[in-house]
């Protein structure tokens, strides 16, 4: 089974960068979500809501595309949320946008990969196809990051709350 490795430090503007442990692709627990570490969560491949959050993102994509290309001066920090290396075991780790290219983006890994062989920082190309969701800051509010509000909802209360209000939620 497929398990998706989602991050949400690189989101948390006053928070601390991610700092990953958990190696991709350990089982999650059966119908559900598992929390190895604060930073890190793992979901089945057939999560009903995960599965959602992403459809919704992928769909907007294309309105995403059009905030990025016509940036204005309440908007800011752009990024995606891309399988870093896909194959058996995904790791979904998100990227802050350095420049649009036809057909994708080039952006810079904003948390620290599991994987072996990348960097927080590194640069990367990203297609279009792979974006998994999209985030951006307006006025002060982050918009999209449809994954992480599904990561949100299932944590405690007492860590989701101070992560929404820094994201303006």
């Amino acid at each position: 089974m497929r398990i998706s490795v989602l991050a949400l430090a690189a989101l948390i503007f006053a928070l601390p960068p991610a700092a990953h442990a958990q190696k991709a692709g350990e089982p999650a627990k059966a119908g559900g979500v598992e929390k190895p570490r604060d930073d890190v969560m793992m979901f089945s491949e057939d999560d009903p809501e995960m599965n959602a959050a992403i459809a919704r993102a992928r769909a907007e994509v294309p309105d995403f595309l059009l905030h990025l290309i016509t940036p204005r001066a309440n908007k800011w920090r752009f990024m995606v949320k891309y399988d870093l290396d896909p194959g058996d075991a995904a790791e979904y780790i998100w990227a802050e946008i350095v420049s649009r290219e036809p057909g994708g983006v080039t952006a810079t890994l904003s948390n620290v990969p599991m994987l072996a062989g990348f960097k927080q920082g590194q640069t990367v190309t990203i297609r279009d196809e792979q974006i998994v969701d999209w985030s951006y800051v307006r006025d002060g509010v982050m918009q999209g990051n449809y994954t992480t509000r599904v990561i949100l909802d299932r944590m405690p209360a007492a860590e989701a709350d101070p992560i929404r209000r820094n994201l303006g939620w």
